[in-house]
């Protein structure tokens, strides 16, 4: 999971993120059900430490349309099946799909 920043609002000085979620497990891409795309090309990713790591390996990628604030991306915690989210129900979030 990586935050990017979103077009930031003129009228606001508070930065806002999106969630863009890869999944790289071969059933993801198998079942995917229509959420998010299929990368297949391969794809450079930048670390915290400014290093870039180039995959090859095909992977989901789903874009959350709900920003963030740095304080909210400090609140979530995951395990290998959900992704949780102190101040929102995450039922509320739609996640952009390739006919978004």
């Amino acid at each position: 999971m990586q935050a990017f920043p979103a077009a930031h609002d003129d009228d606001s000085d508070t930065m806002e993120y999106t969630l863009h979620m890869m999944d790289f497990s071969p059933l993801a891409i198998k079942r995917r059900q229509g959420l998010g795309r299929v990368v297949e090309d391969p794809s450079a990713i930048k670390l915290l430490s400014e290093k870039l790591v180039t995959t090859s390996l095909p992977y989901v990628e789903v874009v959350s349309n709900r920003k963030l604030r740095a304080d909210d991306l400090a609140s979530i915690q995951f395990d290998q099946d959900r992704i949780y989210l102190d101040r929102y129900d995450v039922s509320s979030f739609r996640f952009l799909t390739k006919s978004d």
